[in-house]
């Protein structure tokens, strides 16, 4: 990693971003959450409650594939195990374990998802989502294959018709997004077009990443480097190691710490232009 500015050897710092920094006390209130149409429907298929959405900012230069470095410094950040592990500890807390990966985001329109309209036993031509008898999927309630083909990668329309995404649309963010809420969680109100999913998902990817204009080329290209945190366990020592006053704390409740459900994820996606990043957070909640 080459570093810009000598800092290359010394671990990253992260801030949380205050609200135009009018107090210390003021938090960011994030652009994310603020949107009406975007809150609304994040209530309505139940991922809300599970969200947690905070900006900081960094003060070292990380290259887009450095998924190990930048997280392992993020996780090491007191301010970001305050805001999203919860961790109250007097000093941070020594990160035991993490894996995460760069996730590809290079699609800037919306026309990635064109191809839906054409496949008629999925998505009808005016967007109405095709039904399908009512089943469970690791917990997820399946009324529709458009939510059958994002839970099942063996579902039967896709073994009978082939695949409805490619592995590499599977690998974009914008992919991820969309599906994250399709899903919904275990109160989800489903809807009955595609419309609401693509336009929440467009208000989200627009809201996470940094999209610039190649001088070279003249064309829109996304400049954010994104992230996926799949689990990590963090370790707050007290008076000794090993002692009675020591906490772990894991940030899913999965085996070693990782998801235990498709809809437990973080993402974390950087500004490099502002050296600041974006992290949403989903913890999904069991109603029953």
């Amino acid at each position: 990693m080459d570093g810009k500015d000598g800092t290359e050897d010394r671990p990253g710092r992260f801030i949380l971003l205050e609200d135009g920094q009018t107090s210390s006390s003021s938090k960011v209130d994030p652009s994310l959450l603020k949107d009406g149409y975007v809150r609304t429907n994040l209530t309505k298929w139940d991922l809300l409650r599970g969200t947690t959405y905070r900006k900081f900012r960094y003060d070292k230069f990380y290259h887009k594939q450095d998924a190990e470095g930048f997280v392992n410094d993020f996780l090491s950040s007191e301010d970001v195990q305050r805001e999203l592990l919860s961790l109250k500890a007097s000093s941070c807390c020594k990160v035991v374990s993490f894996t995460a990966r760069p996730v590809k985001a290079t699609t800037t329109t919306m026309a990635f998802f064109d191809h839906l309209l054409g496949v008629g036993d999925v998505v009808r031509s005016n967007g109405q989502l095709v039904k399908c008898m009512d089943d469970y999927f690791e917990g997820f309630h399946v009324q529709d294959r458009l939510r059958e083909i994002l839970l099942n990668e063996d579902n039967e329309y896709e073994l009978d018709n082939g695949p409805v995404f490619s592995e590499e649309d599977k690998e974009e963010f914008l992919y991820c997004i969309f599906r994250h809420l399709a899903i919904g969680g275990s109160l989800c109100q489903f809807e009955d077009t595609l419309d609401p999913y693509l336009e929440v998902a467009k208000l989200v990817y627009k809201e996470l990443l940094t999209v610039w204009r190649n001088p070279r080329t003249s064309k829109p290209e996304v400049a954010s480097g994104v992230y996926q945190v799949t689990s990590a366990c963090l370790q707050a020592a007290g008076v000794e190691e090993g002692g009675v006053g020591e906490e772990r704390r894991c940030l899913f409740e999965g085996e070693d710490g990782g998801s235990s459900t498709q809809q437990d994820f973080l993402y974390v996606a950087t500004d490099p232009f502002r050296r600041t990043c974006k992290a949403w957070l989903h913890k999904f909640k069991n109603h029953w």
